[in-house]
């Protein structure tokens, strides 16, 4: 069930006379200006021309307030009208026991990943250039683009999760990638294989369960 429209809304508004009233129903909507309709009844302020010179006129403007039943307020010619729509309290969304375990397992993936890819920046910085404020500044960089979303993010879920980490992966890739297009030796790729061989070899010589 679809929830009521919130604040003021104009439903139908008149000025004139008995027999000559004039359907001022669109001028009335553009006068709403942050739940409140207030405005001098006149056909000036209206932006209409006097449909019955010389005579006092009458408005009438029928609203609802928060998707109550409409209302009905009448107002002659050099009256004030005011009307307001009272707040209504926003809910708080709550969340459930389902939402609470997503969550953590989202901050959780999301803090591995950037963990992860901030050692690895750090040590290509130190070990691959040789030059450990490029990957104190790298790691940093990752570790702030974490947390924030982590805090940010989490209504993302998988998807962004998913995104957050090809980004952050992506990122060293091209850094990688343009360090070597123009300087080729430059980066000492050596210290990768002390981190790669022990895994390789551990899964290699581990023993096949019958």
């Amino acid at each position: 069930m679809a929830e009521p429209p919130k604040g003021l809304e104009v439903l139908k508004a008149s000025y004139g006379v008995q027999g000559t009233f004039t359907d001022v129903t669109e001028q009335t909507k553009k006068l709403v200006k942050d739940g409140t309709l207030s405005f001098t009844v006149s056909a000036q302020t209206l932006g209409i021309l006097d449909p019955a010179p010389g005579v006092k006129k009458t408005y009438q403007v029928n609203v609802s307030l928060n998707g109550a039943a409409p209302t009905q307020f009448i107002k002659d010619d050099g009256e004030q009208i005011v009307i307001n729509a009272p707040t209504v309290a926003k809910e708080e969304k709550k969340d459930t026991p389902a939402g609470q375990v997503m969550n953590v397992v989202f901050y959780t993936l999301a803090s591995v990943a950037g963990a992860y890819f901030a050692w690895s920046f750090y040590n290509f910085g130190t070990k691959g250039l040789k030059f450990w404020i490029v990957g104190v500044l790298g790691a940093l960089v990752i570790v702030s683009s974490t947390i924030t979303f982590a805090v940010a993010g989490s209504s993302f879920s998988g998807a962004g999760l998913f995104a957050f980490v090809i980004g952050i992966g992506l990122v060293q890739f091209w850094v990688v990638y343009f360090i070597s297009l123009f300087a080729p030796n430059y980066i000492d790729f050596s210290y990768s294989n002390q981190v790669v061989k022990p895994v390789v070899q551990a899964v290699t010589e581990a023993p096949v369960v019958q």
